[in-house]
């Protein structure tokens, strides 16, 4: 084989067998890694001989060869970071150490680790993924939305209600994240939203009007709902937390009249810091909705110990803004409950839903003691 090599110096896969034979005769690690990096010089562009090294790398049992050679495999395809750590993940147990000597330190690269913590349930990883990722994130960047997901989906809502206050100043713990709807649609993920919809159902945000004068209420006007005010006569409302929001927003769900939609979408995830009585609160209006099986809301727990589940019933099919609410108990500190839009298919022969509802201006208010008998009321 040293012939061989002598006649063919730049033959990577001599290198390899070489490394092979060298190993299983001697077992002698030093050797080992230096014949593997004649057989990845040789030809530097070879993703394949870099993988086969890798391999024999793991055969030895010598970490630090096996990291290495995995983050030389890794080096200039951000695409197969996921494998990389599933690899490296055996001879690595602390996430920083893993990241810092296999994923090169590039957006490209720790998007792709924030992807692989998100399927993994790797809390421990989307933390050290997150603390190198460059600060402060673009609300509709998909590594942000994969840590927040990680971090509901993992009981660790203080992360995530970490990561909210960074990029929106009118987000405040314990309140619903974007329910202002004051962001694009394509930032909801974020916080927490799942927009996606079934065949002949379309979501969208929409401008509903809504400004603040000089005394800091809210009106309407020059809109498409300019004759139908946000907050109903005799009614009085809270000035909204996020003093920046000068256009009131809304999510507009339509149904195109040819599905028999079922739906559990839009829905948000936002978590409570602490234990108490609250009130979910916002409003909503339709139009034009046919078929006797209309949508509805729902909030429920998604703690186990926690069987709180109640929905609100739409109050016709045709109705101007409506303010909502739905009383609640938090058992547990930084517990996560779930609001979202729904309707049930049907096989009644209207059963193909036309229409449009329009949701906004969600919030949650605390019951102090003197309110504890109107929440019972409701």
């Amino acid at each position: 084989m040293l012939g061989q090599l002598g006649h063919y110096p730049l033959d990577p896969w001599r290198w390899l067998l070489y490394s092979r034979i060298e190993w299983a005769l001697h077992e002698e690690s030093s050797e080992l890694r230096r014949n593997l990096a004649a057989a990845v010089s040789v030809q530097p562009g070879n993703r394949e001989v870099r993988w086969q090294a890798a391999n024999l790398a793991q055969s030895t049992g010598d970490a630090d060869l096996v990291l290495d050679q995995v983050a030389l495999w890794l080096a200039d395809e951000p695409r197969e970071t996921a494998r990389a750590l599933f690899v490296a993940g055996r001879w690595a147990d602390d996430p920083g150490t893993l990241l810092d000597r296999v994923v090169p330190d590039d957006e490209a690269f720790l998007a792709e680790a924030m992807e692989y913590a998100y399927r993994s349930h790797d809390v421990a990883l989307a933390q050290a993924v997150w603390q190198r990722l460059e600060q402060p994130r673009d609300p509709g960047d998909d590594a942000f939305a994969d840590y927040v997901a990680t971090a509901l989906n993992n009981r660790r809502p203080d992360l995530a209600m970490q990561a909210w206050q960074q990029v929106d100043t009118g987000y405040q713990p314990g309140d619903i994240p974007a329910g202002d709807f004051g962001v694009p649609l394509e930032a909801m993920p974020t916080f927490g939203w799942n927009l996606s919809m079934r065949d002949g159902v379309t979501v969208e945000r929409v401008e509903i009007g809504g400004q603040k004068t000089e005394g800091g209420k809210l009106r309407t006007e020059d809109s498409e709902l300019a004759t139908s005010p946000l907050t109903p006569p005799n009614q009085k409302t809270k000035e909204p937390k996020n003093q920046n929001t000068r256009e009131a927003q809304a999510l507009r769900i339509t149904f195109n009249g040819e599905e028999n939609a079922h739906l559990a979408t839009p829905f948000v995830r936002f978590p409570m810091p602490e234990p108490g009585r609250y009130v979910l609160t916002g409003w909503w209006r339709a139009e034009g909705l046919t078929t006797r099986s209309l949508p509805y809301l729902q909030l429920y727990a998604e703690s186990s110990d926690n069987a709180f589940n109640d929905t609100v019933e739409v109050p016709e099919q045709n109705f101007t803004w409506h303010r909502f609410e739905i009383p609640f108990e938090v058992t547990e500190a930084n517990e996560i409950f779930r609001f979202r839009f729904r309707r049930n298919r049907t096989d009644d022969f209207d059963r193909y839903i036309d229409g449009s509802v329009w949701i906004g201006g969600l919030g949650i208010e605390e019951v102090d003691r003197t309110g504890e008998e109107l929440v019972d009321d409701f």
